[in-house]
């Protein structure tokens, strides 16, 4: 009977041993089909994170390159903007110089007109023939 004993025993401790090594087997198949899950997974973010650094480094370039354009309009305009106050300055002291121009020539004109007028009427009223006269009789 101790003989069967032992012999069920050893038959018991057997199957929990073939049992546990299965167990053990699958445990350790699902571990690696987990890792390559996890692997898989690690990978695939790894390529997203590459992809999306890419992206960035690309997006940051273009930004540069858009603050540049942005900082060389603001420079043009300002130049810009420059040239038209200096040239709006020089045409406002052309037409101050050309009015005062037109008010010198008119002043002048009023002046010519003004003798035109004394030298017709004397002319006119006989003191410039006789005064001419008086000059050639005397010569």
């Amino acid at each position: 009977m101790l003989q069967t004993v032992k012999m069920e025993n050893t038959r018991i401790i057997a199957d929990h041993q073939a049992i546990l090594q299965e167990e053990q087997k699958m445990m350790t198949q699902t571990f690696q089909e987990q890792n390559l899950l996890l692997d898989a997974a690690h990978a695939s973010i790894t390529s997203e994170l590459q992809t999306v650094q890419n992206e960035k480094t690309q997006l940051q370039v273009h930004l540069d390159h858009l603050i540049l354009e942005h900082n060389q309009c603001i420079q043009k305009a300002q130049e810009a903007e420059k040239r038209a106050t200096v040239q709006k300055e020089l045409l406002e002291s052309t037409i101050a110089r050309l009015q005062g121009d037109l008010e010198a020539s008119m002043k002048e004109k009023k002046s010519l007109l003004e003798e035109k007028d004394r030298l017709q009427k004397e002319v006119g009223g006989g003191r410039f023939f006789t005064s001419w006269l008086w000059v050639v009789i005397l010569f």
